[in-house]
């Protein structure tokens, strides 16, 4: 009879944990975009998912690590057991699991669909697109292969201490049955790493908490190979397709798409007409179109 590896049942429930954070989604999510970027998405029913190191806003990722090394820090400080101050020394750069075999990759939403700053942001200053998905299908739909989840983003600064905290406490006290077993310290580490690393992706500053944003979280062992790259801002950004549907299988009525809100700044009869042009002309004659009610001046 096979044993089962505690690190193993840790790693899982701990997992279970995170994801049941992320249950109770919206039944629409929003993922703002350029005129480029729509006619992209809805021409080859796919979105591109920005590996997490070339996040738009670098910040971003460095705003958990952060938290991670204060928290993580205070607890090193009061710690006078040999092995745990091993650990935690260990664990304060969870960035470090990015750089394993294990890639993660990141497709934003917001559970709004006409939010001021998202226009500014990332819609050309009001005369860009939110484009609405039903969850449940964005969910069925992605790639499969790898791991995919929608993931709400935590700006309260207290839940997140309290997390990262708990999650490591929950670690150490693993400790007591390990003794000086060196390889066992190491898999706990890379454990703890891993959950934090994770922490971090959907951890961001409470200045942010207007966005009210869902991440698309996709992880895979994938050989470097299947990433592809784009240029942005001179940077080269890996990146990977997720498909919503397959060539036997193609968007239609049960799109995930389900409407489409366009910019504050754009010109509505105009703008609806090539809309319904461009929708119908790929087969999403279903997709609502609704304007910006936003008052935004260029």
């Amino acid at each position: 009879m096979m044993s089962v590896d505690p690190f193993d049942t840790f790693r899982y429930a701990e997992l279970r944990n995170f994801f049941a954070w992320h249950t109770k989604r919206p039944a629409v999510l929003y993922h703002y975009t350029s005129t480029e970027g729509l006619i992209g998405i809805i021409k080859t029913r796919k979105m591109w998912a920005s590996h997490v190191r070339f996040l738009n806003d670098p910040s971003e990722l460095d705003y958990g690590t952060a938290l991670v090394r204060r928290v993580v820090g205070a607890l090193l400080r009061s710690s006078s057991d040999s092995r745990q101050t091993h650990v935690l020394s260990e664990i304060q750069a969870p960035v470090a699991a990015f750089e394993g075999h294990i890639d993660t990759y990141v497709l934003c939403f917001c559970a709004g669909g006409d939010i001021l700053s998202q226009w500014r942001a990332y819609g050309e200053r009001g005369g860009g697109y939110a484009l609405g998905f039903k969850t449940k299908r964005v969910k069925a739909r992605a790639k499969k292969g790898a791991q995919f989840d929608l993931c709400k983003v935590e700006y309260r600064e207290a839940r997140q201490v309290e997390r990262i905290k708990g999650l490591v406490e929950r670690g150490l006290n693993m400790l007591g049955t390990l003794g000086d077993d060196a390889p066992a310290m190491r898999k706990i580490i890379a454990v703890l790493r891993q959950l934090l690393a994770m922490y971090c992706v959907v951890f961001k500053s409470p200045a942010f908490r207007e966005e009210r944003e869902w991440r698309g979280v996709f992880t895979t062992r994938m050989a470097p190979s299947a990433s592809q790259f784009r240029s942005s801002n001179g940077r080269l950004v890996p990146y990977v397709e997720l498909a919503f549907s397959s060539d036997a299988d193609p968007l239609t009525s049960l799109s995930p798409l389900s409407v489409i809100r366009y910019g504050p700044t754009l010109q509505p009869d105009l703008t609806e007409r090539s809309l319904r042009l461009l929708l119908n002309g790929n087969d999403l004659k279903n997709v609502k179109v609704q304007p910006s009610s936003v008052p935004l001046r260029v």
